[in-house]
């Protein structure tokens, strides 16, 4: 298994708890299994405090990336030591 870094940013950072955390896993898959089970229902809690409610899973209402790309372009991705998987809010502006 292959040990990588998760790194959360703006509120996604606030409402998880920590910035950072550690995790073993072979795909992006199970990464993103893993991080739904450990930091998904916070999120959505403190997004519920704000009146907000965040229905599936932490990949589909967050931008997320590994190693600065799009998970989108990467849904069969194989995990290797020292990856970093970039977890924020949705990106909006205009």
């Amino acid at each position: 298994m292959a040990k990588v870094t998760v790194k959360f940013y703006s509120l996604w950072q606030v409402y998880a708890g920590t910035e950072s955390a550690g995790l073993e896993a072979d795909s992006l898959a199970e990464a993103l299994a893993e991080i739904e089970q450990r930091f998904g229902g916070k999120i959505r809690e403190g997004m519920k405090a704000k009146g907000i409610v965040l229905d599936g899973k932490i990949e589909q209402f967050s931008l997320v990336l590994l190693n600065g790309t799009n998970i989108k372009q990467l849904q069969d991705a194989r995990l290797k030591d020292g990856d970093t998987i970039h977890i924020m809010p949705p990106l909006a502006g205009g």
